[in-house]
């Protein structure tokens, strides 16, 4: 019996760089998800600005699991497959957010803002797994970067401006989807743990809005006033 991997393997090394080329060219082009696949893997050969490049590559990713002939935003048969470009840069963000940290919390950063806003979308078509899962790593990317030792007090500065201000997003709080994330409060704890003695009154007010609104989840509200409690200890 012949194996397919193997036998694809030898050809792929026996190819020439203009085969190589001539297939990719001939085959690849055309084909959306081929492209946002090819794009997403040689993103480092793209000579654009870095926040341009990421909005670039992360929209087009999203553009694969939309479908706008159904009732339903998100496709869930393309769900999975659809996103895994955008898995794989959050993955390699996160194995190299020491020697790029910006880079890494732009890719986090416009994620978290581009696919909140949608969380409902993936909650109809029970891909709320997904988009959960997605969410959180930006979040323990973004933990990483703001306690590492090696990023400046400044840029340290920009991301707990960043939290302080996602955090209180409307979505979180008035939006029946959101019952079950718990995204909005991983990001208070990363505020909250070692948290320096001039930014506890901006963090102690944030979560006094966010316990302010009324259709706050009682869990959630338990859980924050229990962050709470330990940001005075």
């Amino acid at each position: 019996m012949i194996d397919e991997k193997k036998l694809f393997t030898e050809i792929a090394n026996s190819l020439t760089q203009k085969e190589l080329k001539d297939y990719i060219l001939k085959y690849c082009r055309n084909e959306k998800s081929q492209i946002i696949t090819f794009l997403n893997y040689f993103e480092n050969k793209i000579n654009i600005d870095l926040k341009s490049k990421y909005v670039f590559l992360i929209d087009l990713t999203l553009e694969g699991i939309i479908n706008s002939r159904s009732r339903f935003l998100i496709d869930p048969k393309k769900c999975t497959k659809g996103l895994k470009p955008i898995f794989n840069l959050l993955k390699e963000k996160q194995s190299s957010y020491v020697q790029k940290p910006y880079d890494a919390f732009l890719v986090s950063t416009y994620i978290l803002e581009r696919f909140s806003p949608l969380y409902e979308y993936f909650y109809t078509v029970r891909k709320f797994d997904i988009a959960e899962r997605l969410l959180f790593n930006c979040v323990e990317i973004i933990e990483s970067i703001y306690y590492c030792k090696d990023v400046p007090y400044e840029f340290k500065d920009e991301i707990f401006k960043f939290i302080l201000e996602f955090v209180q997003e409307s979505y979180f709080s008035d939006n029946k989807y959101y019952m079950d994330s718990k995204v909005d409060i991983y990001l208070l704890k990363v505020l909250c743990k070692n948290s320096q003695k001039d930014k506890i009154d901006l963090i102690d007010e944030a979560i006094n809005k966010k316990l302010e609104v009324k259709t706050l989840d009682e869990t959630k509200r338990k859980i924050i006033e229990n962050i709470r409690g330990k940001l005075f200890e």
